[in-house]
């Protein structure tokens, strides 16, 4: 009996041993998320200065639609910019580390006009331990705003594909794109979330986990980086500037090759087309001389017999 007890004893705690713990499976992001709201407690006072001098200091100037009611510090966040294309930089580094090496970063502080939803932002970059004003307003859709701590952790503890603790987290702007996503590392894994569904026709899909290499495959698949590059090279070349968001896609590469091709290539159904409008010219023309001829002949034939 003993002998028998020790064995379920031995069972059972071999069961729990290889089974993962719900500290494993879920809350994987709050190492990372610690760290960064240290950070934003830290600047927090920094950050509530210099929006009410801003906001001091403009306050005759900016229209009442434009005046927060609120600002959430805590829900402040730090946004990295980085220019480039995502396959192509992915592929020369072979990974997202390039990350480190930002174009550019800003402190994004909510800001709330009567709703409990953030509903606009005022943006400082932090250069030699002050902060200045680096843009801002009010958003036009609400649900548009880019990141929460809350949606991040939300993210991560649905995704199954993130077994251990994050590592580090960053907001990333692509300027490329024009969009914004999360980057996380656990371990030597890259994850990547997107923030807003700017990338949803590429099946991107806002706010889900997805591992940085079908990250990359999906958007290889939908867009068309290189020719998107060619294009921009060719329009610099001529001192233009293409400006807009957003990169070529594939299809849109199909088309501009099709119209580009479409004065030189007259197709079949092109040409039937053409044969019949060139056939009804001519039977107007014909018409036109039949119906000129009667005239004449009507005419002469009244000269001749005025009473007829």
């Amino acid at each position: 009996m003993k002998k028998m007890l020790f064995a379920i004893l031995v069972c059972v705690f071999g069961f729990f041993s290889f089974v993962p713990s719900a500290g494993a499976e879920g809350g994987h992001a709050d190492r990372a998320i610690e760290n960064a709201l240290e950070q934003v407690r830290q600047i927090a006072p920094d950050l509530e200065k210099s929006t009410n001098d801003f906001f001091g200091d403009a306050k005759d100037a900016l229209p009442e639609m434009m005046k927060p009611s609120a600002a959430d510090y805590d829900g402040a966040f730090k946004v990295i910019r980085k220019n480039g294309y995502f396959v192509e930089t992915y592929r020369k580094n072979g990974s997202f580390s390039f990350l480190q090496d930002a174009d550019g970063e800003y402190w994004l502080v909510p800001l709330s006009y009567g709703g409990e939803k953030p509903a606009g932002d005022i943006r400082f970059m932090e250069e030699n331990g002050k902060l200045t004003f680096a843009g801002g307003g009010r958003l036009t859709d609400p649900e548009y705003f880019p990141f929460t701590y809350e949606r991040l952790s939300e993210s991560v503890n649905r995704s199954e594909l993130i077994r251990n603790e994050i590592d580090e987290f960053q907001v990333v702007e692509n300027l490329q794109y024009r969009v914004f996503y999360a980057y996380l590392r656990s371990g030597t894994e890259e994850f990547i979330i997107p923030l807003d569904s700017l990338l949803s026709e590429a099946g991107l899909i806002k706010d889900t986990v997805y591992a940085a290499d079908e990250f990359i495959r999906k958007i290889d698949e939908y867009y068309d980086e290189e020719t998107d590059a060619q294009k921009r090279q060719e329009a610099a070349a001529k001192g233009e500037y293409l400006y807009g968001g957003g990169v070529l896609t594939r299809a849109e590469t199909r088309r501009l090759k099709k119209a580009a091709v479409a004065p030189e290539v007259i197709l079949p159904a092109e040409a039937k087309a053409n044969s019949r409008n060139f056939m009804l010219w001519i039977i107007a023309a014909l018409a036109a001389a039949a119906a000129g001829c009667t005239v004449l002949i009507t005419r002469k034939r009244t000269k001749r017999d005025p009473q007829g």
